[in-house]
C-alpha cells in the first residue's frame, strides 16, 4: 500500500524533477517581458480552436467544449489541435471544420527513438502553424492542463484570445488564464470553466459533453446486442487479471449473451487468446477496423472493461458499461455519464497519483468477478 500523494507540485501538475525547473524557468523569464493585457472576449465570436495533444479518452472527453460552443454560437467555425493517434475521434465529426495534427514527443507511444519522436514533434509543429495563421482564429481554448500543451502556440499563431490552465507552464502566454486545484470534480467540469470565461452560463454549460458521431457505422461484420469485453489500457497497472476475466466469462454464460472480446496490440492479443481458449466467447481483438469498433459498441447490450478509451466511448454513446478503475487518480478522469458504473476497491491509499501504482494494486485487483457480476446483473435488471 502506498501513501497518498498530491497531483499538485508547487502549482504544477509535472513531476518529472527536470521538466519540471525546465517549464518553471521559462515561466519565470517570461513574467519579465509578457503582461496579460486587458483583452476583452468577442460578444459574438465566429471561430474558435480547440487543443488535446493527448489520447483518445482525453479528445474524446475534449469535444464536450466543442459540442456546448456550437449549440451557443452553432454557425461558428471550429478547429482542433490533435495527435495523430486520436485522428479516428475527431475525424469525420460534423461540428469540426479543421483538424491540425501536432504529435509531440512527450505523449508519442510510438516505439521510435527520441530522436525521431523530437524531428515528427517539430515537423507536425511548424506545419500546424503555418495551417492555423491562415485561418486568424479569435479565441484558442487549451483544455489539456497537463504537459504539454499548446499555449505557447496559440501565442505564436496571434490568437487574440487565449485561454486555458497554468498547470503545465506557458501561462504567461495566455490572455485568460485558470489555476489548477485539486477537487473532486470530473474533467468535464474543469472544462466547463475554461468556458465560463466566455460567458456560459449555466443552461450553456448543461451541453458540455462528449459525443460520438456514428452516423456512418459499420455493422457488416459485427454481432449486435452481446456483450463486449475491453481488457486492454495504456499501462499494465489498469490491467485485471486473466483468470478474473475467464471467471467472468463463466459467470455471464447463463445470461444468454455472446461474450466478445477486444482489444489492440501483440500483447492484448496474447491475452485474448489465453482468456478465450476453451470457452464461448468471441475473439476479435486487432480485427476490427475503428469504425466497426464504433458500431460494435453502439450495438451491444453492455460495455466491461478497464481504464481505457472504451469506456468513455460507452459511456459518450450513452450505452451500458462498467468500468473496473484503479485508485491511481480519483474520479475525474471516469466515464462521464449516467448510463453505467466505475467499481473501484475502497483502499486507503486511493488515489495514490501515481501512475506507475504499486506492487499490490489492491485498489484493482480486490475487484472480483462476482462483484462484477452482480452489478452486470443490476443494470441489465436480470
Amino acid at each position: 500500500m502506498m501513501p497518498k500523494k498530491s497531483p499538485i507540485n508547487k502549482g504544477y501538475l509535472i513531476h518529472n524533477r527536470s521538466l519540471f525547473w525546465i517549464v518553471k524557468s521559462i515561466d519565470f523569464l517570461t513574467s519579465f517581458f509578457l503582461t496579460k493585457k486587458n483583452i476583452s472576449v468577442p460578444e459574438d465570436p465566429r471561430s474558435f480552436l480547440i487543443s488535446n495533444l493527448a489520447h483518445l479518452g482525453d479528445v474524446l472527453i475534449a469535444k464536450s467544449i466543442i459540442k456546448a460552443i456550437k449549440s451557443k454560437y452553432p454557425h461558428s467555425e471550429i478547429g482542433i489541435v490533435v495527435g495523430s493517434w486520436s485522428k479516428n475521434i475527431v475525424e469525420g465529426d460534423l461540428l469540426i471544420n479543421d483538424i491540425y495534427y501536432v504529435d509531440h514527443w512527450r505523449l508519442d507511444r510510438s516505439k521510435s527513438s527520441f530522436s525521431v519522436k523530437f524531428i515528427r514533434y517539430l515537423r507536425t509543429r511548424s506545419r500546424a502553424v503555418t495551417q492555423i495563421k491562415r485561418k486568424s482564429y479569435q479565441v484558442a481554448i487549451d483544455s489539456y492542463y497537463f504537459f504539454p500543451n499548446s499555449i505557447f502556440m496559440f501565442w505564436q499563431c496571434d490568437v487574440p484570445v487565449r485561454i486555458g490552465y497554468n498547470s503545465a507552464g506557458f501561462g504567461n502566454f495566455l490572455t485568460h488564464s485558470l489555476d489548477w486545484r485539486p477537487n473532486e470534480n470530473h474533467v468535464i467540469d474543469y472544462h466547463k470553466r475554461l468556458l465560463q470565461i466566455l460567458g456560459f452560463d449555466e443552461r450553456d454549460l448543461d451541453q458540455t459533453e462528449p459525443y460520438m458521431d456514428v452516423a456512418h457505422k459499420d455493422e457488416s461484420n459485427i454481432p449486435i446486442n452481446c456483450f463486449v469485453f475491453h481488457i486492454g489500457s495504456s499501462s499494465k497497472v489498469r490491467e485485471w487479471s486473466v483468470e478474473n476475466w475467464k471467471r467472468l466469462i463463466e459467470l455471464c454464460k447463463p445470461l444468454g449473451f455472446k461474450v466478445v472480446f477486444t482489444g489492440v496490440g501483440e500483447r492484448e492479443a496474447q491475452l485474448v487468446s489465453e482468456i478465450t481458449r476453451n470457452s464461448d466467447a468471441l475473439d476479435l481483438c486487432n480485427k476490427l477496423t475503428w469504425q466497426e469498433y464504433v458500431s460494435l459498441i453502439d450495438s451491444c447490450r453492455l460495455l466491461v472493461g478497464v481504464e481505457s478509451m472504451a469506456g468513455h466511448l460507452a459511456a459518450a454513446m450513452k450505452k451500458p458499461y462498467i468500468v473496473i478503475k484503479t485508485g491511481t487518480t480519483n474520479q475525474q478522469w471516469e466515464p462521464y455519464g449516467k448510463s453505467g458504473r466505475v467499481l473501484i476497491a475502497d483502499v486507503e491509499c486511493s488515489p495514490c497519483y501515481v501512475p506507475t501504482g504499486c506492487a499490490e494494486m489492491s485498489c484493482i485487483s480486490r475487484i472480483t468477478p462476482e462483484v462484477v457480476f452482480s452489478n452486470i446483473t443490476n443494470i441489465l435488471g436480470c
